[in-house]
Protein backbone atom coordinates (compact mmCIF):
# COMPACT_ATOMS: atom_id res chain seq x y z
CA UNK A 1 0.00 0.00 0.00
CA UNK A 2 3.11 2.58 0.77
CA UNK A 3 4.39 2.12 -2.90
CA UNK A 4 0.72 2.24 -3.92
CA UNK A 5 0.43 5.58 -2.38
CA UNK A 6 3.66 7.19 -3.43
CA UNK A 7 3.11 6.43 -6.94
CA UNK A 8 -0.65 7.96 -6.58
CA UNK A 9 -2.03 3.81 -7.85
CA UNK A 10 -3.85 3.31 -4.18
CA UNK A 11 -7.60 3.67 -4.58
CA UNK A 12 -9.92 2.95 -1.48
CA UNK A 13 -11.55 0.39 -0.57
CA UNK A 14 -15.24 0.02 0.81
CA UNK A 15 -15.65 0.83 4.42
CA UNK A 16 -17.35 -1.70 6.87
CA UNK A 17 -19.90 0.22 8.40
CA UNK A 18 -21.19 -0.26 12.12
CA UNK A 19 -22.94 1.64 14.23
CA UNK A 20 -21.91 2.18 17.69
CA UNK A 21 -23.71 3.53 20.33
CA UNK A 22 -22.95 6.92 21.64
CA UNK A 23 -23.02 6.98 25.58
CA UNK A 24 -25.97 8.50 27.98
CA UNK A 25 -28.71 7.62 25.42
CA UNK A 26 -30.28 5.43 23.15
CA UNK A 27 -28.75 6.77 19.84
CA UNK A 28 -26.36 5.09 17.31
CA UNK A 29 -23.34 7.00 15.21
CA UNK A 30 -22.00 5.10 12.20
CA UNK A 31 -18.28 4.07 12.56
CA UNK A 32 -16.46 3.05 8.89
CA UNK A 33 -13.30 1.00 9.31
CA UNK A 34 -11.59 0.05 6.12
CA UNK A 35 -11.83 -3.51 5.09
CA UNK A 36 -8.36 -3.74 4.13
CA UNK A 37 -7.40 -2.39 7.79
CA UNK A 38 -10.65 -4.36 10.27
CA UNK A 39 -8.73 -5.82 12.71
CA UNK A 40 -5.38 -4.24 12.51
CA UNK A 41 -5.27 -2.20 15.59
CA UNK A 42 -7.23 -4.77 17.49
CA UNK A 43 -3.84 -7.25 16.83
CA UNK A 44 -1.03 -4.76 16.16
CA UNK A 45 1.97 -5.45 19.21
CA UNK A 46 2.13 -2.27 21.53
CA UNK A 47 5.70 -2.04 21.67
CA UNK A 48 5.45 -1.77 17.66
CA UNK A 49 2.72 1.17 17.88
CA UNK A 50 4.68 3.06 20.34
CA UNK A 51 7.77 2.82 18.24
CA UNK A 52 5.56 4.16 14.82
CA UNK A 53 4.20 6.93 17.49
CA UNK A 54 7.53 7.72 18.14
CA UNK A 55 8.17 8.44 14.88
CA UNK A 56 5.48 11.97 15.15
CA UNK A 57 5.91 12.75 18.71
CA UNK A 58 8.98 13.43 20.90
CA UNK A 59 7.15 14.71 23.91
CA UNK A 60 8.23 11.96 26.29
CA UNK A 61 5.20 13.49 28.86
CA UNK A 62 2.82 12.46 25.86
CA UNK A 63 4.33 9.14 25.39
CA UNK A 64 4.46 8.05 28.70
CA UNK A 65 0.43 8.72 28.44
CA UNK A 66 -0.07 7.01 25.74
CA UNK A 67 1.97 3.68 27.15
CA UNK A 68 -0.34 3.75 29.81
CA UNK A 69 -3.14 4.16 28.16
CA UNK A 70 -2.66 1.22 26.30
CA UNK A 71 -1.52 -0.74 28.90
CA UNK A 72 -4.61 0.42 31.50
CA UNK A 73 -6.61 -2.81 30.72
CA UNK A 74 -10.82 -2.94 30.20
CA UNK A 75 -13.54 -3.60 32.55
CA UNK A 76 -15.81 -6.45 31.40
CA UNK A 77 -18.58 -6.96 33.36
CA UNK A 78 -17.65 -5.53 36.53
CA UNK A 79 -14.54 -7.50 35.97
CA UNK A 80 -10.57 -6.08 35.11
CA UNK A 81 -8.98 -7.30 32.15
CA UNK A 82 -5.54 -6.44 32.06
CA UNK A 83 -3.79 -6.02 28.75
CA UNK A 84 -2.33 -8.45 26.80
CA UNK A 85 0.28 -6.34 25.01
CA UNK A 86 -2.08 -6.01 21.28
CA UNK A 87 -3.90 -3.52 19.83
CA UNK A 88 -5.90 -0.70 21.49
CA UNK A 89 -8.65 -1.64 23.58
CA UNK A 90 -12.20 -0.19 21.06
CA UNK A 91 -13.60 3.29 23.05
CA UNK A 92 -9.96 3.60 24.39
CA UNK A 93 -9.19 7.30 24.39
CA UNK A 94 -6.19 6.65 22.47
CA UNK A 95 -7.02 4.32 19.83
CA UNK A 96 -8.12 7.08 17.29
CA UNK A 97 -5.48 9.34 17.72
CA UNK A 98 -2.76 6.11 17.69
CA UNK A 99 -4.57 4.72 14.51
CA UNK A 100 -4.66 8.34 13.08
CA UNK A 101 -0.54 9.28 14.08
CA UNK A 102 0.35 5.37 12.96
CA UNK A 103 -1.54 5.84 9.06
CA UNK A 104 -0.13 9.33 8.66
CA UNK A 105 3.26 7.69 8.33
CA UNK A 106 1.72 5.98 5.06
CA UNK A 107 0.93 8.86 3.51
Amino acid sequence: MHEQLKSEQYRPRPVLRWYIAKPGNSEKRPLGIPVNFAGFFDNIPQNILLDLVTRRIADRRILKLIRMWLEAGVMKEGKYIASNGLGTSQGSVMTPRTQMVTLNLFA
